[in-house]
Parts: C-alpha cells; sequence; structure tokens
C-alpha cells in the first residue's frame, strides 16, 4: 500500500506491504533498514515514523467520508459528461467503486481535451507519466492496449477536500466544451 499524499490513505510518504510469507517478511525487513548489515546490498532507510504512523491511523478513521466524498464528485462528473461519448469509469452500479482516481478515455481527442482543461487551469494529466513497458525497454508494438490507452485516457481531478465549487468548475468545463467537440 503505498501512503504518498494522494493515495486514498495518506501519511506524507512512505508505505506498507503485508504478506503472510515469513521468508518475504524478513526479506523486506532486511531491505527497509541499511545499517548494520554483513552483507552489502541495494538497501533503503524506508522505516515509517512514529508520526507518519499517527497520522495514517487518523486518516483510517475518516476513510468512510473520504469515500463517500469521492462517489459524489463522481456521481457530478457523470452527470456533466451524460451525452458526451466520453467512457466513464465505474459503469453504471459504481456501489463498491472508491474512486481512487477519476480516468476518463475520450477516443481520438484526449489531446485536445487536455489542452483544453489547461487553458482552463484545471489540473487533469494522463494517468500515468509512462508506460511500464517504456521504461523496460519493451517494443510498444507488443503493447497495443496500453499505446492505445496512453493517447486516450485523461485523470480528472478528485479528492476529498476538492470544494463543490472547483468540482462545479470541472464540471462546467465538462458541458461548455461539449457533445460537439467529442467525436467517438
Amino acid at each position: 500500500f503505498s501512503f504518498y499524499a494522494t493515495k486514498m490513505i495518506a501519511t506524507g510518504e512512505g508505505g506498507m506491504v503485508l504478506t503472510d510469507s515469513r521468508r518475504l517478511a524478513e526479506k523486506l525487513r532486511d531491505l527497509r533498514d541499511y545499517d548494520k548489515k554483513e552483507k552489502h546490498c541495494f538497501r533503503t532507510n524506508s522505516k515509517m515514523t512514529d508520526l507518519e504512523a499517527a497520522i495514517g491511523i487518523e486518516q483510517m478513521k475518516k476513510l468512510p467520508g473520504f469515500i463517500k466524498r469521492r462517489r459524489e464528485i463522481a456521481s457530478r462528473y457523470r452527470a456533466a459528461f451524460q451525452g458526451t461519448g466520453v467512457v466513464l469509469p465505474g459503469g453504471d452500479n459504481h456501489r463498491d467503486h472508491v474512486f481512487y482516481r477519476y480516468v476518463i478515455r475520450i477516443p481520438r481527442r484526449s489531446k485536445e481535451w487536455l489542452k483544453y482543461f489547461e487553458s482552463r487551469a484545471i489540473e487533469v494529466k494522463r494517468p500515468v507519466y509512462k508506460p511500464l513497458h517504456e521504461y523496460l525497454g519493451l517494443s510498444g508494438k507488443e503493447f497495443p492496449a496500453t499505446h492505445q490507452a496512453m493517447k486516450e485516457a485523461l485523470s480528472l481531478p478528485i479528492y476529498p477536500s476538492l470544494s463543490d465549487e472547483a468540482c462545479e468548475e470541472v464540471s462546467a468545463a465538462i458541458r461548455e466544451k461539449g457533445l460537439s467537440h467529442v467525436e467517438v
């Protein structure tokens, strides 16, 4: 689990690993602390501080409210995109969806929408900076669906502290761009 600032539970940085494997747990404990080791290998100082843990515990108490707010924002976005032909997350029944991100798919027009949101000072990004196969030096020809997703997918702002006003700005921008600009 990642506890980076944009995640569902945030402690500032850090994360957590769960395992039922004693061997894996021992290996992870070895890798998280670089000091006083007999053998050299790549290790980091990856221990969570008490302060970060305290923040995480308080965040856990608020998680149901965070999820409720994300679902409210997602419902507003869904209504704003109604009839535009943009592919939305969660399908019609998003009862169990927590909307960590709100990733839409705009066939053939995502660059135009990205520039449009930028001109409105609304932070919309690609879901990832670069697909994994590119980091690994693999050919894009082997990953056509990933290539297509990178061309079409955009992630809209969605986080619990997003104000109703900011959410309405995004929704209004979507409505203004409208159907006439989307060709599916």
